[in-house]
């Protein structure tokens, strides 16, 4: 599996079946820059999940249940990465990836979809996410 966040991600499973993890080296540079972790999809179970798997791991995590209550917090906080669900309602993941990138361009953005499909793959990398 290649690692998107050029060696952020590591290979550890945990009990929900979500691979992800971030090595210690970048763990302690986001901590250091106050770096947050966003996490935006309209299902409560996976938002729940992804919560409880990175705040175990230390980091602060934000979660939202729409693109435009992500729009908002990203008004409140800045940022390190953050994970986008490509279908949602009143606003999908890539008009979500396109206006996160041009507000700040320097945030990771993970897409993360049940529904996966190369040529949606391709878009998302297009606009900048992993």
């Amino acid at each position: 599996m290649t690692d998107p966040l050029g060696g952020v991600l590591g290979k550890e499973e945990s009990s929900s079946g979500i691979i992800i993890d971030f090595d210690c080296k970048e763990r302690k540079r986001m901590k250091r820059e106050g770096g947050r972790i966003l996490v935006v999809d309209d299902d409560v179970v996976v938002q729940k999940a992804l919560r409880r798997l990175l705040e175990t791991r230390g980091f602060l995590v934000t979660t939202c249940g729409s693109g435009i209550e992500a729009l908002r917090a990203c008004k409140d906080e800045d940022f390190y990465v953050a994970f986008v669900d490509l279908k949602m309602p009143e606003m999908d993941g890539m008009e979500l990836i396109r206006r996160l990138k041009g507000k700040k361009p320097g945030m990771s953005i993970v897409m993360i979809t049940a529904y996966g499909e190369i040529t949606t793959a391709v878009e998302a990398m297009k606009q900048g996410a992993f």
